[in-house]
């Protein structure tokens, strides 16, 4: 029989440090399972049927939540880089190269980002980053949204006021500009809603993918050197500047601006294609007499839900211009397209003064048949005719206004002006009624209105 190891005897001190330790891993257990709970279950989809128990339970039930990652992909991503096996790294690989952000790198970049990323998951409310701190780590927004707040000083007021630039969707990266130059962290961001997020610690950080961020880094300093909005700020400016600003490329036809679209804090500066900026306006079309009159209606206020409907009505308008493969002219056109009774004009400044010719001449509400009375009895006023004239003015008259309006309301949507490159809006006009759109594939360059205004010394944007 083999003899076993007599169990060392501890002190009542050393037991009761023991059972702390225990009840404390326990604790933090329980701690890490609860502010997880978010991701850490799948539920199934609600499917209703004729058993209204069953159809209660249901709807009371969570709903499945969605993300880019499963919950075993997320278990992985959680484990210390020396636990995870060769295939574990491959199956990141699949998804993390599958990122939009991460495409671009080279197979083995890649490869090397799956063995040291790691994922995250903070509530509502939470600090992720915090200005003039040191920077640890750099962030990668799968789902949730979070807030970006600057904080300055006012000389007038004597206090730090923080300001809010903007708010970060799913795919945004924040973080890698303070890694990059070894720099306190310039902007605070908090968690708006609930937020996944890929971490890449600071040394890995330098040790992969910082050659890639100073290339991209470069190509925000020549662009920033290209317009001459900039021209007399110095380095220190632009450098500043380049860490708020983010590139951001748009599909043909894609609204940039407007419609509850795009970012209205930061400033657009066009690089590269072309975009127009289309205003859509109410008219009352009515008919009395054969003749169409049109009355320009400005609404007081446009609801979420009006907003909504005319957004819709321009992407048919859109998806039906792209159809019939025409472009839209720089002439003014009232034919139907068929759908809503709306259609869209475009004028040029050459065309004005026949435009309000031929639509001063079409306002008229009275037929030319009075209108030749009228002055038929001015002529013969001082005549014994000016009373028939009178008399059978009236009796046209009357027949005029008992005649049946129609009237309806459409809507017109009206090219203003086209962006090209070198272009910039957002600095402060108003989007009511009006968004900005692709005409080709554009890349904007976006920059917070505020630290624009802040460093504006040679007055350019308060002209």
């Amino acid at each position: 029989m083999s003899s076993k190891m007599p169990r060392k005897s501890l002190t009542p001190a050393e037991e009761m440090a023991r059972r702390k330790i225990a009840r404390r891993r326990l604790r933090a257990l329980i701690r890490e399972v609860y502010d997880n709970r978010y991701w850490l279950g799948e539920f199934e989809e609600t499917r209703l049927s004729e058993n209204v128990t069953r159809n209660i339970l249901l709807l009371t039930k969570k709903t499945k939540i969605l993300s880019s990652l499963t919950m075993y992909e997320k278990s992985i991503l959680r484990k210390p880089t020396a636990w995870r096996t060769v295939e574990e790294r491959k199956q990141l690989n699949k998804v993390i190269g599958g990122l939009k952000y991460f495409r671009r790198y080279p197979p083995e970049v890649k490869a090397a980002l799956a063995a040291v990323t790691f994922f995250e998951y903070y509530p509502p409310g939470r600090t992720l980053i915090r200005q003039n701190h040191e920077p640890t780590a750099m962030y990668f927004l799968l789902s949730g949204e979070a807030s970006v707040e600057v904080s300055h000083y006012d000389k007038f007021l004597k206090e730090w006021i923080s300001e809010n630039t903007g708010v970060l969707g799913p795919g945004s990266t924040f973080g890698d500009v303070s890694l990059l130059h070894n720099i306190k962290r310039m902007a605070t961001y908090i968690t708006a809603t609930h937020c996944e997020l890929l971490v890449i610690k600071k040394d890995d950080f330098h040790s992969i993918i910082r050659d890639y961020v100073l290339e991209d880094w470069n190509q925000i300093q020549a662009i920033l050197d290209k317009f001459t909005y900039f021209k007399n700020w110095d380095s220190v400016t632009k450098r500043e500047a380049s860490i708020l600003t983010k590139m951001k490329t748009y599909k043909a036809d894609e609204i940039i601006l407007g419609d509850a679209f795009g970012s209205p804090p930061y400033v657009h500066f066009i690089t590269k294609g072309s975009a127009c900026l289309i205003e859509n306006i109410q008219v009352h079309k009515c008919n009395a007499t054969g003749v169409d009159v049109y009355k320009l209606t400005v609404p007081e206020e446009i609801s979420a839900d009006r907003l909504s409907t005319i957004t819709q009505i321009f992407y048919k308008y859109r998806k039906y211009v792209t159809s019939q493969d025409t472009q839209m002219s720089s002439e003014l056109h009232f034919d139907y397209v068929p759908f809503e009774d709306m259609y869209i004009f475009t004028r040029s400044p050459s065309q004005r003064t026949k435009e309000s010719r031929s639509f001063k001449k079409s306002i008229s509400p009275l037929p030319s048949t009075l209108q030749e009375m009228i002055k038929l009895s001015k002529t013969h006023h001082d005549s014994g005719m000016s009373s028939i004239f009178s008399e059978t003015f009236s009796k046209e008259l009357h027949i005029h206004r008992n005649r049946k309006v129609e009237c309806r309301e459409q809507t017109h949507f009206m090219k203003v002006c086209e962006y090209l490159p070198g272009a910039c809006f957002s600095v402060g006009e108003k989007f009511e009624r009006r968004r900005i759109v692709a005409m080709t594939p554009v890349t904007c360059l976006l920059l917070p209105r505020y630290w624009i205004l802040r460093n504006n010394k040679d007055e350019v944007w308060t002209r």
